[in-house]
């Protein structure tokens, strides 16, 4: 027997669920919902909470117009009490606008709005993409106020903004297998869930070298894993999308698909003198900008 129950949120659950709110800056619109499935068979009862990397779409509709910038779904992590990203695109018709929200598990769902900004951001040719995916939980500062744009980007650090926006949950036990990879690191469990979505496999010695800064062509190769569980699935690119690059020739093999594929897509893009510069480092502005061009390439934002 498969139950699937649809509630509304409240009492001391959704005092907590506000305190979060709080906590994470961001405020809360429209009715907090929990969505179940449940399984029963032989007198035992499962609840799923995963469908693997299958995004089931859940609607919530809100009263008038939403700023689409400013505002994102979300789900409660009540293990670390935490409000994270939720896939969600919003269309408003005669004043009713409906919110979708495309997630690989269940989970309790809220509506949220919050308008976020970083002082060192001022005047930056990113700064509308990094508002943007700050403002929806996506992206985070290295502190409340600063973002440290041209700060090189990890290796860890962007399998975990691939996590957070594919709306994954934390898996610290599937990164086990990495030798310089311990459950206490704070990024074991985004490291643990990319691993399990296929997003990363990490280098031959069983290492993933978490605290390096990550190349281009890494960038790629994450990205265009990103795209195929966000349900954007097919070949690689075509090899004719890197005739172009003058130092073609410096495309590692193992990338090549990756990195044309993401030119495709419009997720990455060459140098002003005509180059792709495979072996060049991300900057954490360059990496909100991937982010977002993947987000809406995969239909993910508005």
């Amino acid at each position: 027997r498969v139950s699937v129950a649809i509630r509304e949120v409240s009492g001391k659950e959704k005092e907590q669920i506000a305190g979060a709110a709080e906590a994470s800056g961001v405020k809360l619109v429209g009715k907090v919902m929990s969505f179940m499935v449940t399984i029963e068979a032989g007198g035992q009862s499962t609840q799923v909470t995963s469908f693997g990397n299958t995004y089931v779409a859940r609607t919530m509709e809100l009263d008038g117009e939403v700023n689409v910038t400013k505002t994102t779904g979300v789900w409660y992590d009540p293990e670390t009490g935490t409000l994270n990203f939720v896939p969600t695109v919003f269309k408003t018709v005669n004043g009713v606008t409906t919110a979708t929200l495309k997630r690989n598990g269940n989970s309790t769902y809220m509506i949220v709005e919050s308008e976020k900004t970083f002082d060192d951001i001022a005047g930056h040719w990113a700064k509308a993409e990094i508002e943007l995916l700050a403002s929806k939980l996506v992206i985070r500062g290295v502190s409340e106020t600063a973002f440290a744009p041209e700060k090189r980007i990890t290796r860890a650090e962007f399998a975990a903004l691939l996590v957070r926006a594919l709306g994954l949950g934390p898996d610290r036990a599937a990164a086990a297998g990495f030798a310089d990879v311990t459950p206490t690191d704070w990024h074991a469990g985004s490291i643990g869930a990319a691993v399990k979505a296929g997003i990363v496999a990490g280098y031959r010695d069983n290492t993933f070298r978490p605290e390096e800064p990550i190349t281009r062509e890494q960038a790629a190769v994450m990205l265009s894993r990103a795209m195929s569980v966000a349900g954007k699935t097919g070949a690689g690119g075509s090899a004719g999308s890197l005739a172009a690059f003058a130092d073609r020739a410096s495309i590692s093999a193992w990338a090549e698909a990756a990195v044309a594929r993401t030119l495709e897509a419009g997720i990455l893009r060459g140098m002003t003198d005509g180059s792709f510069v495979p072996d060049g480092f991300t900057t954490r502005a360059q990496a909100a900008v991937m982010l977002k061009r993947l987000l809406q390439y995969v239909e993910f934002i508005n």
